[in-house]
């Protein structure tokens, strides 16, 4: 009996400490990491918006069977080497992700962006203003964002709307959807009789009776 009692507790007390190790070890260490990339600069564009801010921005990445385990930190990546792991000192240099356009149409976004077209064409050309929010959101702004508009544009000129679609252009349906009950050529003649005015919103355009008349002027 007393033998049995024995072998019961160095059952528990193997049991007890596997358990406490693994609690221990960090998850990633159960398949750690062939290379590790440290000391450097690992730019993960994990922004998706058009603007400069290119997201974050961290020192160390974990690499296995070609994919990214983690980023972070030098401790906090260094961490993770196995007893195979690659340490590779970057001394400071850069990590980009792969950056691959198979298929892009630049004129159809680049009107889209504030910053990008407002930097070629002001205000004083043509007026641009940009919806944003949900598709809802966007339709409901639609007319005060047009007799905002066209308070700003002198008689005659150009006046541009965009909405926006969404990042990869998700929402353009939605956009779509939304804007149709709310926007018509005998709409926008109403809302601006002296000046040409086109609206993209999500998959279509619509523009005013005036605009016809100035076929070729920039917009």
């Amino acid at each position: 009996m007393m033998q049995g009692r024995k072998v019961l507790a160095l059952i528990v007390s193997i049991f007890a400490w596997v358990v406490m190790s693994n609690a221990q070890t960090p998850a990633l260490l159960v398949s750690y990491p062939e290379y590790i990339l440290y000391n450097g600069k690992v730019v993960t564009v994990d922004n998706p918006d058009t603007t400069t801010n290119l997201g974050t921005i961290t020192q160390a990445v974990s690499v296995r069977q070609g994919k990214i385990l983690a980023v972070g930190s030098n401790a906090q990546i260094q961490i993770l080497a196995g007893p195979q792991t690659k340490s590779i000192d970057l001394k400071g240099r850069t990590v980009l992700p792969g950056l691959i356009s198979t298929h892009e149409h630049i004129p159809d976004w680049a009107y889209m962006n504030p910053r990008a077209y407002g930097t070629v064409v002001t205000d004083n050309d043509a007026v641009s203003r940009y919806l944003t929010g949900t598709p809802k959101e966007q339709a409901a702004k639609l007319q005060p964002t047009i007799v905002e508009a066209v308070r700003a544009a002198k008689p005659g000129q150009w006046i541009r709307i965009y909405s926006d679609w969404g990042y990869l252009r998700v929402n353009m349906g939605a956009v779509s959807a939304a804007m149709r009950p709310v926007i018509s050529k005998s709409i926008l003649d109403n809302l601006a009789p002296n000046n040409p005015i086109v609206v993209i919103a999500g998959a279509g355009g619509v523009v005013n009776c005036t605009s016809s008349d100035n076929v070729g002027h920039r917009a």
